[in-house]
């Protein structure tokens, strides 16, 4: 949750045949890379700079530590898809529940959200909260009764229908 990519985008784009943006992943050998590929045999870099590498290292120790998720360790184990937290497929859950009513009145709470959202909002054109983008996309999807895939992804899609037909 505290990488600049995720595992889901990193195969999104290896599958569409595009290029990660910069400064989200490392190869193998601690390289910067654009590559999912390359991506996928080294490691994503967490968001924020030191500050993100601070906030992925506590949600690690609630997660691994007090979860009882599996433990990462030694240089083969560093990198996305191998040793024991994909092995054992154990990457450990924490819920942490919040009920906003014990701190103050549920419409004041949806208020202050409300207040904090517009303010981000107001800081520039470009600024979208998580899931517009997403929601955006799906509205127009099912408005125009398609859904729109990059040329990549569709010619990896034929290639995995010809090889499975073939079978």
């Amino acid at each position: 949750a505290t990488a600049a990519t995720t595992l889901f985008g990193t195969v999104s784009a290896k599958a569409a045949s595009q290029l990660l943006p910069p400064g989200v992943a490392v190869d193998k050998d601690g390289k910067p890379t654009r590559d999912p590929d390359e991506a996928l045999k080294g490691a994503f870099l967490a968001f924020g700079g030191y500050k993100g590498a601070g906030l992925s290292l506590v949600v690690e120790l609630l997660t691994q530590a007090l979860c009882w998720g599996a433990i990462p360790g030694g240089d083969e184990e560093a990198h996305v898809g191998t040793g024991r937290k994909w092995r054992e497929k154990n990457w450990a859950n924490l819920v942490i529940a919040i009920d906003p009513k014990l701190l103050m009145p549920a419409q004041l709470y949806k208020q202050r959200v409300a207040e904090i959202c517009a303010h981000v909002k107001r800081s520039g054109p470009s600024v979208v909260l998580p899931g517009e983008i997403e929601k955006r996309n799906r509205d127009k999807n099912l408005k125009a009764g398609t859904l729109t895939i990059s040329s990549g992804l569709y010619e990896n899609i034929q290639k995995l229908a010809t090889k499975r037909s073939k079978m």
